[in-house]
């Protein structure tokens, strides 16, 4: 089972793979569905879900249980981007993709939205561990591979990395927001990733890397 969540490659990298993810939204279906989905409203990437839930971010939730007890020198999230967005490259420069401390209080096959609250991520931009602005591929029939580092510049994610391989559950929890505005640039304005549930190669997936 675990062999399905996290290999070991030469005892210094860990790659791990989320055991839940969720999308939170007022319409959100089927959590076990193959996508997460992202977007924004007016200018901000967490809009107020008791006011109008005309944003939505997911998030997911990884086991350290495997992870070494060495330095954590390096931490990289890679995404998917579903083909045939209609994003432009222009609102993907203007709108990258956040990622943030988030919630392991979760379960993904019982998780509504009654359990928001527990799941809204910091909105402090001391909680956003990486940025990446979407470089899209020129053939739109391709997902687009989006790779983030989380410990660029002065991310936070270290620490948190430490403190949750100390928790009891030893889970850590991230989230993905964005301020991009399906009423400035579309309907179809939104980051739609493929989730773990995915039928095909390209689940989110966390590498680690550590001292030797």
């Amino acid at each position: 089972m675990l062999t399905s969540l996290a290999f070991l490659v030469a005892g210094s990298t860990l790659a791990l793979t989320p055991t839940d993810d969720i999308w939170i939204y007022a319409h959100a279906s089927d959590q076990t569905d193959p996508y997460l989905r992202f977007w924004g409203s007016e200018g901000a990437s967490l809009p107020d879900p008791n006011f109008d839930f005309s944003g939505a971010w997911s998030c997911l939730k990884f086991d350290l249980s495997k992870a070494p007890s060495k330095e954590l020198k390096s931490a990289k999230l890679t995404i998917w981007l579903i083909p045939g967005s209609t994003i432009t490259q222009d609102v993907a420069d203007k709108y990258p993709i956040e990622v943030r401390m988030g919630s392991t209080q979760f379960t993904e096959k019982t998780f509504d939205l009654g359990q928001t609250a527990k799941v809204t991520p910091p909105a402090s931009e001391l909680a956003i561990f990486g940025l990446s602005k979407v470089k899209l591929y020129d053939n739109n029939d391709k997902a687009t591979k989006i790779e983030i580092d989380l410990m660029a510049g002065k991310s936070t994610f270290a620490k948190y990395f430490k403190d949750s391989t100390a928790a009891k559950d030893k889970q850590l929890g991230l989230a993905l927001t964005s301020a991009i505005d399906p009423a400035e640039v579309g309907q179809s304005g939104i980051y739609k990733i493929y989730s773990r549930n995915a039928d095909n190669e390209f689940k989110p997936k966390l590498d680690l890397t550590f001292a030797d």
